[in-house]
């Protein structure tokens, strides 16, 4: 019966201690509003756990990530979280919204955005926030991604905005 949820970095943690799966045992059916706090995308285990959460809420339409400070905007690797989740189903056919806060610009933020791009037909809004000498250097980078919805608006914000 949950429709709006707020999680921690702590908690998600506990959560995936070992293998990740592609999706939750058991389906949020009825949540319709993400929140996921100090969540360190920039490790790639994390962003293939938020993927996995996301993929087990089929009628998300807001999500809203509060990253950590203090990245490193050199991690690199040719790996891919969206080959990694393959096959997705169905499963953000009605995301609309995602603001992402204290954006770093690394790989695993990077193909984790990629992910909800390919994958979200509805999609109108992303929010990007970070700093501006980061958010400089990666705008061209992601406003070159793919998207599924032609009517995908991206926003970078600085640190100041709302």
């Amino acid at each position: 019966m949950i429709e709006h949820l707020v999680v921690g970095h702590p908690f998600l943690l506990n959560l995936f201690a070992g293998k990740i799966p592609e999706k939750l045992p058991s389906t949020f059916k009825l949540l319709k509003y993400l929140e996921l706090s100090d969540l360190p995308l920039k490790y790639k285990e994390v962003a293939m756990f938020a993927i996995c959460l996301i993929r087990s809420c089929p009628n998300l339409k807001k999500l809203r990530i509060k990253g950590c400070r203090g990245c490193d905007v050199n991690l690199t690797s040719p790996e891919s979280l969206v080959k990694a989740q393959e096959p997705w189903e169905d499963s953000l056919n009605q995301l609309q919204e995602v603001r992402m806060e204290v954006f770093c610009g690394t790989w695993p933020e990077l193909e984790f955005l990629k992910c909800l791009l390919a994958k979200s037909l509805v999609l109108e809004k992303i929010i990007i926030q970070t700093e501006v000498e980061i958010g400089l250097k990666i705008l061209r980078d992601v406003l070159r991604l793919r998207r599924a919805s032609p009517r995908t608006e991206i926003l970078f914000l600085d640190p100041e905005e709302d």
